[in-house]
């Protein structure tokens, strides 16, 4: 019985390596998105791209890390008053025709302003080797 076990064990290790090395090769493919976020009336979030105009809604998360974001949202924006800034990442899928979700989105940075007050790409690396 005893090398059975063993034999069981070295098998879940190598699922659990398998498992890791699964994640990172996923969060490598993530794309990130940078936009203004809102929720719609069904509680939805969506984030319009600064850069593209494109739409993205947020797909399924965590219930504490969704909780969380709404929590911060509400606050940062005023109760919805003033525009708040979001940076996801996450895996990008188109659904029902058109409509572009962030798969496990991952909030990198939660800001309140607009996309016309973030600085562009190009500004940011002048300003790190300046």
């Amino acid at each position: 019985m005893y090398p059975i076990i063993i034999s069981f064990r070295r098998r879940m290790r190598h699922i659990g390596a398998m498992v890791g090395m699964l994640a990172v090769v996923a969060m490598a493919d993530a794309d990130t998105v940078k936009g203004e976020l809102s929720f719609s009336s069904k509680g939805i979030g969506k984030v319009l791209e600064c850069k593209s105009g494109r739409i993205f809604t947020l797909g399924t998360m965590e219930s504490n890390s969704y909780l969380r974001l709404v929590q911060r949202y509400w606050r940062l924006s005023y109760y919805g008053k003033t525009p708040v800034l979001i940076e996801v990442r996450g895996g990008v899928t188109m659904t029902s025709g058109t409509v572009l979700t962030l798969q496990s989105p991952n909030v990198v940075t939660l800001n309140g302003g607009r996309c016309s007050d973030a600085p562009s790409d190009n500004a940011l690396e002048q300003t790190r080797r300046g």
